[in-house]
């Protein structure tokens, strides 16, 4: 499972992105079969990433998916990487995925170009019936809630959040573009459960595509557009630290 943790610890900015001061990266240990152990953290001045690929680094540093990453050399996804990155002061999420973009043109000799492509993706749709998305409750001041959001396997709850919060998830679980679609504007309370496809057996369970009809009042439509996309032009192992 996948872990990513791009947090914000403490009210204080820099003026402008900066590099890591001190980054290690070795090729992770063999792992036995059926392990996986992949995660990422920031704690006390540190970035921590364990069983990273060189493909899941690009996603992260470019804010994009896996199918939005396109070309580069075969071991792009398969080969893992652990790395130990020094941290000045306290990076927002932007800030960070700068960082992160300047440790792969450096250690990765990354070079990258962004071009749109049309593809096949999903309409996100208010289905017939009308959507059952609720407003955000608010605190005891009256105040609306800050945006917040949280996903597992089979669960996605979001308080004050854009409908495009909700598109954004459904592309992790189907690796495919999602567009909203809905013409709902301001922000929502929302919980989706659903059965991953994995662990349906003789059709039990919610699908996604069921889950967010019946519990959202919204629809996934088939269709194509212009999806952005990152294409790798060159990438190298890691130099040596």
């Amino acid at each position: 499972m996948k872990l990513i943790l791009f947090a914000v610890c403490g009210a204080a900015l820099w003026a402008q992105p900066k590099e890591f001061e001190v980054a290690s990266i070795h090729p992770s240990a063999p792992q036995a079969p059926g392990q996986m152990e992949i995660g990422m953290s920031i704690d006390q001045g540190m970035l921590r990433a364990t069983g990273m690929t060189a493909k899941f680094l690009i996603e992260q540093a470019y804010d994009v998916r896996d199918f939005q990453v396109v070309g580069g050399p075969s071991w792009i996804g398969s080969q893992q990487y652990d790395i130990n990155a020094k941290i000045e002061g306290n990076p927002t999420s932007e800030q960070m995925r700068t960082m992160m973009q300047s440790l792969l043109a450096d250690r990765f000799q990354l070079q990258v170009h962004r071009e749109k492509k049309e593809m096949p993706c999903y309409a996100l749709v208010v289905a017939k019936g009308g959507s059952k998305l609720k407003a955000p409750e608010a605190d005891a001041d009256g105040k609306h809630k800050d945006g917040r959001m949280s996903m597992s396997r089979g669960s996605f709850t979001g308080q004050g959040l854009p409908v495009q919060a909700i598109a954004h998830a459904v592309e992790q679980v189907l690796g495919r573009a999602v567009i909203d679609k809905t013409g709902l504007t301001g922000n929502f309370d929302f919980k989706l459960e659903w059965t991953p496809d994995e662990a349906r057996t003789d059709g039990d369970g919610a699908s996604i595509f069921t889950a967010l009809q019946e519990q959202l009042g919204l629809k996934l439509e088939s269709t194509k557009g212009p999806v952005e996309i990152v294409v790798v032009d060159r990438l190298e192992k890691p130099s040596e630290n």
